[in-house]
């Protein structure tokens, strides 16, 4: 149990490590981007007067009011559809990996202990793994029923009659 234990542990903290980089690297990424737009900006204009006035068209509201940058990018939009597809994936990785345990269980160099112990730990992830995905099933419906999902485009039928073959 206690290797076991670590390797999750060892996981868990590599799965956080790259998300903070990655996050770190999309940070540096928008960072550079509102450098270079505020820079070619201000290269452009010539004193204060253009600056003021630039800031009070409605363009130049958006611009800066949209290039305030977040600090945290841990903190995501709440989107449904996001927390569903989360959920599916934690559920599918459960459900596999109890699914593995269960296969390991019939190795013949493992003490009864340790099949007891296989069996109650596969038992629990395969069981976590299908709520986990029966509650993302509940979600999307719910939130189809409720109008959270962005619905698809859908075109309007053309009154326009094919041209005819001859």
């Amino acid at each position: 149990m206690f290797p076991l234990s670590l390797l999750l542990i060892a996981i868990m903290v590599v799965m956080w490590l790259v998300r903070n980089v990655s996050d770190h690297r999309r940070w540096l990424r928008v960072w550079r981007a509102q450098s270079e737009a505020h820079s070619k900006l201000m290269d452009r204009m010539t004193n204060n007067a253009e600056m003021l006035a630039y800031l009070q068209t409605p363009a130049g509201k958006r611009f800066f009011e949209s290039s305030s940058m977040p600090i945290d990018f841990g903190a995501r939009p709440s989107l449904p559809v996001a927390r569903i597809i989360w959920s599916v994936q934690v559920g599918l990785v459960l459900t596999l990996g109890g699914i593995a345990l269960q296969l390991v269980k019939g190795d013949p160099q493992l003490s009864a202990d340790d099949v007891s112990g296989i069996h109650i730990i596969s038992v629990v992830a395969i069981g976590l793994g299908i709520s986990f995905i029966v509650g993302a099933a509940t979600s999307y419906m719910i939130s189809a029923k409720l109008g959270l999902l962005d619905q698809p485009v859908r075109r309007q039928p053309s009154n326009v009659e094919p041209p005819m073959s001859t």
